[in-house]
This record gives C-alpha cells, sequence and structure tokens, in this order.
C-alpha cells in the first residue's frame, strides 16, 4: 500500500514539475484557449511531427550536403529531429499499454502522456518544446525496435505500423517561400564573411525575390552594391526600400550617397534636408552631407552655410573646418580662408594645412608669412612636395635661383616623372649659365609632358567607355 502511494506521489511530482514551467512560461494563460480546438490539436500534431517555426532557417536544406541528413530530415511525414525516432517510439507506447508494467514504465507513459497535455495548451510546438520528451521516446522507441523483433510479433505492432505509414503519408518540413528566403539570407551571410562577395550578393538577390519584406536583407545587398560601386543597382534597391519603409533614415543617409555618388548632387541635398527635419538630434552630423551635396550641385554658398552651421555645433571637427577654408579659397573669400586655416595649423596639423595656408597667404600678398609657413613645414616634414613646390616657386619669383633649385632638385627626387618640376629645372638652370643641365631638364620636360597626355587620354576614354556602360545597363534594367 505504501508502496502504491509512494508510486503515486512521484508521479504526481513529475506532473507538477513537467507543468508548472509550462505555465509560468505562458504567463498563466493557456494558447489552445486562443487558438481554438482544431488549431490546437494541429499544434499538438505539429510537436509529434516536427514541423518547425522557424524566424530563420530551413533546417530541411542540410539534406542535400549529406546522405544521412537526407535520411534523417524527411521532407515528409516525422521530421528532425526525431526522424525514425517518433514512429518507433509510437510502436513501443502501443506495445506497452496493454501489457503489465513497472512503475517506471508507467511513469514513462503518464510523462509523454502530460507533456502531449502541456503541448496542447501551452507550447508554442516547436523543436525547444520537444526537447524534454526526446530521453523518454528514446526509451519507448528501443521498445519499440523490441516488439517489432518479437516472434510473434506483438499486436500493437500493426497498429504501429499503421499510424507510421499515416505519418509518413503526410507532407510536412516545407517553410515555405519566407523560410526560404531566410535561409538564402544567411548563406548569403555566410559567403560574405568568407569574402566571396559575388555568392553573397546572389543568395541576398534569392532572398529578396522569395522575401521583399525582409529589411536586413535590404541593407545587406545595398552594402555590397556600394562595395561595388553599383550605383544604379544600389539607387534602384534603396529607393524600393524607402517605399516600403519611409522612415528608414539609415536607407536615406545610403541613398544619398548613392545620388552624390551619381552625380545627382541636388536630389542628395534635398534627401538630406528632409533627414534633417526628421532627425533634429543628428543635425550636426547631417550638416557637412548637406554641405557637401550643394557644393557638388554648384550651391558654393550654400554648402559654406551649411559647414558654418556644423563646425558651430562641432567646433573640434577639424574636417569640417579643413573643407570650410577650401570653400572660403575657391570662393575668394581669402581672409576667412587664411582663419580658419591658421587654427588647423597651430592645432598642430602642420603638415597638412601649412601649405595651404602659405598658397592662400601668397594670393593674399602676405609672402613673408608664407616664406615662415613653409619653412615651419619642411622643418616638420623635409619631403613635403607641396612645400617644396610653393618655396621653390616663390624663390624663383624673388631671382633666387639657387636657392629654388635646390627645393626644385628635392623634388625631382621625389616625382622624377613629374613634367611640372623639369620646366622649372630647365629655366632655373638657364639663369645660372648651366646649360646642358637646362638642355637635359627640357628634353625631359617634352619627354613627360607628352606621357602625360597620354594618361590623361587614355583615362578620358575609360571614363567615357564606363559611362557608357553604366547608361546601357540602366537602361536594360528599365526594360
Amino acid at each position: 500500500h505504501r508502496k502504491n502511494w509512494g508510486a503515486a506521489g512521484g508521479l504526481a511530482l513529475g506532473i507538477a514539475a513537467l507543468l508548472l514551467p509550462a505555465l509560468l512560461g505562458s504567463a498563466w494563460t493557456p494558447k489552445f484557449a486562443e487558438l481554438g480546438l482544431a488549431e490546437g490539436f494541429g499544434r499538438l500534431y505539429a510537436l509529434w511531427q516536427g514541423i518547425e517555426f522557424l524566424p530563420d532557417r530551413d533546417p530541411y536544406y542540410a539534406r542535400q550536403h549529406s546522405s544521412l541528413l537526407a535520411a534523417l530530415l524527411w521532407k515528409a511525414g516525422l521530421a528532425f529531429p526525431f526522424g525514425l525516432v517518433a514512429p518507433l517510439a509510437l510502436v513501443g507506447i502501443l506495445s506497452r499499454l496493454r501489457v503489465e508494467r513497472q512503475p517506471v514504465e508507467t511513469a514513462l507513459l503518464l510523462f509523454v502522456g502530460c507533456f502531449a497535455v502541456q503541448a496542447l495548451l501551452f507550447s508554442p510546438a516547436d523543436s525547444t518544446a520537444r526537447a524534454p520528451a526526446v530521453p523518454a521516446l528514446l526509451i519507448f522507441a528501443a521498445s519499440g525496435v523490441a516488439a517489432m523483433g518479437a516472434r510473434p510479433p506483438r499486436s500493437a505492432l500493426a497498429v504501429g505500423a499503421a499510424g507510421l505509414l499515416l505519418a509518413i503519408g503526410l507532407n510536412a518540413g516545407d517553410v515555405g517561400a519566407a523560410g526560404r528566403a531566410r535561409q538564402h539570407y544567411w548563406l548569403g551571410y555566410g559567403f560574405e564573411q568568407l569574402g566571396l562577395r559575388a555568392n553573397a550578393i546572389r543568395e541576398y538577390e534569392q532572398a529578396l525575390a522569395l522575401d521583399a519584406g525582409r529589411l536586413a536583407t535590404y541593407y545587406a545587398l545595398g552594402e555590397h552594391y556600394l562595395a561595388q560601386s553599383d550605383n544604379i543597382r544600389a539607387g534602384g534597391l534603396y529607393e524600393r526600400l524607402l517605399q516600403r519603409w519611409p522612415d528608414q533614415h539609415r536607407a536615406r543617409r545610403a541613398l544619398g550617397e548613392v545620388y552624390l555618388a551619381s552625380g545627382r548632387a541636388a536630389e542628395a541635398a534635398k534627401l538630406y534636408q528632409g533627414l534633417m527635419d526628421a532627425e533634429a538630434a543628428a543635425e550636426a552630423e547631417l550638416l557637412p552631407m548637406l554641405g557637401e551635396a550643394l557644393v557638388r550641385s554648384g550651391d558654393m554658398e550654400g554648402g559654406i552655410r551649411a559647414y558654418r552651421e556644423a563646425l558651430e555645433a562641432l567646433p573640434s571637427n577639424g574636417a569640417v573646418r579643413g573643407k570650410l577654408a577650401l570653400l572660403y579659397s575657391a570662393t575668394g573669400q581669402l581672409a576667412e580662408a587664411v582663419d580658419a586655416y591658421r587654427i588647423l595649423f597651430e592645432e598642430g596639423q602642420v603638415a597638412e594645412f601649412g601649405p595651404p595656408l602659405a598658397e592662400v597667404l601668397i594670393r593674399s600678398r602676405r609672402a613673408e608669412e608664407a616664406a615662415a609657413v613653409l619653412e615651419r613645414v619642411l622643418q616638420a616634414a623635409p619631403e613635403s612636395t607641396a612645400a617644396l613646390a610653393l618655396r621653390g616657386k616663390q624663390l624663383f619669383e624673388q631671382g633666387r635661383y639657387r636657392a629654388a633649385a635646390v627645393h626644385f632638385e628635392r623634388l625631382r627626387r621625389l616625382w622624377p616623372q613629374d613634367y611640372r618640376v623639369y620646366f622649372f629645372l630647365a629655366q632655373l638652370y638657364e639663369q645660372l649659365g648651366a646649360e646642358t643641365k637646362a638642355d637635359d631638364a627640357h628634353a625631359l620636360y617634352i619627354r613627360y609632358r607628352r606621357h602625360k597626355e597620354r594618361e590623361e587620354i587614355q583615362e578620358q576614354m575609360q571614363r567615357v567607355g564606363e559611362t557608357m556602360a553604366e547608361q546601357l545597363k540602366s537602361q536594360l534594367e528599365q526594360r
């Protein structure tokens, strides 16, 4: 009697231990009540059958890479992770229902039964929910194998075999277009990590063709298009993305970059202006982008205003100050350019901003200040070609030919194929009376100038060819 009560108590604890996590995990809200009777039993069968409600991957894709997995991951019938385990366990369970059982066997049967109940009421019916039942099903699967090999076979074997045939005949395992799209997405991600860009693009494109509603695919594919400088496809992709998700600011920024790279600066400026209206907190970050777009569209004053506002928001931004100084110089605002360059120069960026500062000072007829700046640059960076060229020209114009020749000889060692260096050397040596050196420099000037002209013609022809190819590609895609 005590033994029976002990077994009953143990079974009650086992049932409570099984049901309590499910109840807590579902916040005491039975899913069966939400789903209705038919769908609830459908989820119970899905739990047994092995259908996955996967957010990311289709496990059945792995069948094509392994003979073993092809046998275990059935596309129809009882699917992974059960495979043959579940039908054999069914045979084992049926074979033990009408025979005398040990208490442990009864406990296992009750465990499986209670597991089915909690799956019906509370489970999401996926592989995580199936995991606790696998050990018990393995035991019954072994029992099923024994039952099938018994002589004579037990009567339950026929019922189990019929259930097995029924399960095999039912369709399972296909997660649909969305699942296949996610599988292609993750394949693309894998190829991306291996550095196989062409394969990654192919997989991402297939994922997008199967499921156009996955935002991550657009971004992943767009980054590869941008990396290949394929502005046409990148622009079309981001435009499609924004049609679906107009509030995606990241996509608007990327599209702005595409517009800039494609020569559509006015559209980029409009896009950035709209982003600033929508993202007030990111205004300091967007202002330099707007300034670049305005400058490229020909609105120099608008670009200067944008860069000024950006600098007011971030006074320590050296890159913005440098671009603003360059714009001041290009628009003839020399005093403002000197002030901007001087700040950068005094902050320690001597080699980078000393030469442009000196150039603006020379244009402002402040030659002595320019000379002091250039000497300081050459002390910090003796091989600064910009400083050597500017100081050499300055000395040449002052009639200090020997000192100028020293600078241009240093330039010749750094730029041995620059024809402009030989132009000045020819004139300098002629002024110094070194006729042989002057003739040699003049000959090299002619030689390297012709070489440079041929290179420029080839580059121009290449640019024309690339432009024509891009236009043809765009026309074909529009068709």
